[in-house]
């Protein structure tokens, strides 16, 4: 009987552990996507601060939103082909993630004509799909 309850109380904490984890990690994505949809331009102290949340909201999430907010970051900040290779993952991973292409159509314009005119034909497919 000891045994069992030992056991529960252990499930029990180690299933508080793990909604507590999520919870920090939705939080963590909420302020750094704050952040990064923010008005006028990032400081360096608000974009190092953002990839830091978005480290936190990225721990053992399997989705692609942290990655996204990323190449987002990345394309505000500037760094086109950093935000071109994330995206590049995302969309592997997410054949189906119509915003991801259309960033990846965005970043890439004048820096990528093949992976931009293939994310442009990818938006149109799937936006057709959609308003079926």
């Amino acid at each position: 009987m000891t045994i069992t309850r030992i056991a529960l109380v252990a499930v029990a904490v180690l299933a508080c552990a793990w909604f507590a984890l999520g919870i920090r990690q939705v939080h963590d994505q909420q302020r750094a996507e704050s952040l990064v949809n923010g008005h006028g331009k990032l400081t360096a102290a608000e974009t190092a601060r953002a990839r830091r949340l978005l480290d936190g909201a990225a721990e053992l999430n399997p989705g692609s939103e942290p990655d996204f907010l990323r190449a987002q970051l990345a394309f505000r900040a500037g760094d086109r082909a950093a935000a071109r290779r994330v995206l590049q993952r995302v969309v592997r991973r997410e054949p189906e993630n119509i915003n991801a292409w259309l960033l990846l159509e965005i970043v890439t314009y004048g820096l990528d004509q093949r992976t931009n005119v293939l994310a442009a034909e990818r938006v149109r497919e799937l936006a057709g799909r959609a308003r079926r």
